[in-house]
């Protein structure tokens, strides 16, 4: 006998996506009508909604690996939760996997408070264990927490924490092993810097260093053959004749700046991006 059953077909997500769970939507909103309260420019990450058959819970599926906290529904602000995945338990069968609704082995009936099959009408109850996780209480019961799936941005993350917590402890242990003593990193010198225009003999006070942390990468890069610092003097802009003035060392300061850059990135506890503004606005005002 043929017989005629409701489907629904949906477009599987993508790996970089994530779904999170909105409740207390109105159940008499159609899909229509989600869509259009839902995804707007208020949402810019939310790509789909979908109904919990005829329930007040919404799916939202959103574009990256983050679920927002609230979500704009309307005019109104809903909390949106990380979706997770409900594991099927059969309590007719007492495996996992599929509903009772669905069971392939309807007459293979078990006890649903301890799993064990009844062997006569005198069956007495032993300890409830769940098939799921193995713990005592009934199969299918709501309160046990292990009847979701961990959901892969959760399994990311603590993959992610743990590998960060091996790295330090490796790193420590190595540490330990082979202690290093600390040097202070060399300040570059300083007589040539440009200083101000009202006192051309005082050092300006950004240059200097109050206290330098010495980094492990310092450490490392000290040990190697470092570029030198070559600072140019700047030009006395009364020496400027007219036509000078229009043909002024522009490579002067362009090479001056870059060295300087340059050596901004071997010593970087240094304050010389300081160094470099001044050197810029300087070279600006006087052209």
């Amino acid at each position: 006998m043929e017989r005629e059953h409701p489907v629904s077909a949906y477009v599987v997500a993508s790996g970089t996506t994530s779904r999170g769970v909105v409740r207390g939507v109105d159940a008499d909103f159609p899909d229509s009508e989600l869509q259009r309260l839902f995804i707007s420019s208020h949402n810019p990450m939310l790509m789909g909604v979908r109904k919990i058959k005829n329930t007040t819970t919404i799916i939202l599926l959103f574009d990256g690996l983050k679920v927002p906290n609230y979500v704009r529904y309307g005019m109104l602000l809903l909390r949106c939760t990380l979706y997770k995945r409900h594991i099927d338990t059969s309590s007719n069968c007492g495996r996992v996997g599929h509903r009772q609704d669905v069971c392939p082995t309807p007459s293979e009936k078990v006890c649903e408070y301890c799993g064990i099959k009844p062997t006569g009408p005198d069956h007495e109850c032993v300890t409830p264990e769940f098939a799921l996780c193995g713990q005592a209480h009934i199969t299918g019961d709501i309160t046990c927490p292990n009847r979701y799936q961990v959901p892969y941005i959760v399994r990311r993350r603590r993959r992610r924490r743990r590998r960060r917590k091996h790295n330090q402890q490796t790193q420590g242990d190595s540490a330990t092993q082979q202690p290093t003593s600390k040097q202070p990193s060399p300040i570059p010198p300083m007589k040539d810097l440009p200083t101000n225009t009202k006192n051309p003999t005082a050092t300006p006070t950004w240059l200097i260093e109050s206290s330098v942390k010495v980094y492990p990468q310092e450490q490392q890069l000290q040990q190697q053959q470092l570029p030198p610092l070559i600072l140019l003097p700047p030009r006395d802009p009364a020496t400027f004749s007219g036509t000078d003035k229009d043909k002024v060392n522009v490579e002067d300061w362009v090479t001056l700046y870059e060295r300087v850059s340059e050596y901004y990135r071997w010593y970087p506890t240094l304050m010389l991006p300081n160094v470099v503004f001044y050197l810029r606005d300087t070279a600006l005002s006087r052209y």
